[in-house]
């Protein structure tokens, strides 16, 4: 679905604010954010991260993903950093930058 189209009908449902996430990436937020703005909805922008599944708790070598969406511009900035990170790898869409025991306290 196109930006334009998710905005339009977003406002047209009256909501607030709706919010776009790419898989290992942020390639629609431009485009997304205009639109919202242009329909007076907020934008919010998150992306898709895939995280490797420990095998602790299922199967080994499979893909979770993970949606992170921004708080604000330090929250969208933290985005960039690990889509950033993601792309520098070369690795594909499918293969996962990061194990989910990294997201463990």
């Amino acid at each position: 679905m196109e930006p334009k189209t998710i905005a339009e009908r977003s406002a047209k449902l009256g909501f607030p604010a709706v919010a776009i996430t790419d898989r290992n990436g942020l390639y629609g937020v431009m485009p997304f954010s205009d639109a919202a703005k242009a329909e007076g909805v907020q934008p919010i922008i998150g992306t898709l991260l895939a995280v490797a599944r420990p095998s602790d708790i299922g199967p080994a070598g499979k893909t979770d993903w993970l949606a992170l969406l921004a708080k604000d511009e330090a929250g969208y900035d933290n985005l960039c950093k690990l889509v950033r990170r993601r792309i520098s790898t070369g690795r594909s869409m499918r293969t996962p930058m990061f194990r989910s025991r990294c997201w463990k306290a």
